[in-house]
């Protein structure tokens, strides 16, 4: 099987300004230069995986179905 590179990118606060527990779509915006960065990654042929922990879940402060609405933003 070939290798293929990866890049594991944080959600919140790299890609998108860190706002604690948020589960509004409506708040949610990229981070200057990121749609940029992510095609030079993609262009290099990296794989691109985004990763989030979820802390307001573990803590109870909201369901995981909360998330789905941000999940789909476009």
């Amino acid at each position: 099987m070939a290798k293929r590179k990866a890049v594991f990118l944080d959600k919140d606060g790299t890609l998108i300004p860190d706002i604690p527990y948020n589960v509004n779509p409506d708040l949610i915006t990229l981070q200057e230069g990121v749609i940029e960065g992510l095609q030079l990654l993609q262009e290099r042929e990296y794989r691109l995986v985004i990763i989030s922990n979820q802390a307001g879940v573990a803590r109870g402060y909201f369901q995981l179905g909360d998330l789905e609405k941000v999940k789909q933003k476009n």
